[in-house]
């Protein structure tokens, strides 16, 4: 929930270690966070397969939606 909480106040990037953040790349850093959030929906009919995954890391998707709120384990969405 805490990247979640980052992700909507607009500081997903605090969730990188600041042992690597000199080296990182920020765009890509933002790309995994979203893509971490949409794999977490709460509702699994939301969540992108593994090879919709590939294919946005890949860069040959250009858009790509805004993910809703995670999920809580053991809770039905």
């Amino acid at each position: 929930m805490q990247a979640w909480r980052l992700y909507k106040k607009g500081r997903g990037l605090e969730l990188l270690d600041p042992a690597v953040k000199s080296s990182a790349v920020l765009e890509q850093v933002e790309l995994c966070v979203r893509i971490g959030l949409l794999c977490v929906q709460a509702d699994p009919r939301l969540r992108p397969d593994m090879k919709r995954v590939v294919i946005i890391l890949s860069k040959k998707q250009s858009t790509l939606e805004e993910p809703t709120r995670p999920g809580v384990p053991g809770s039905r969405y």
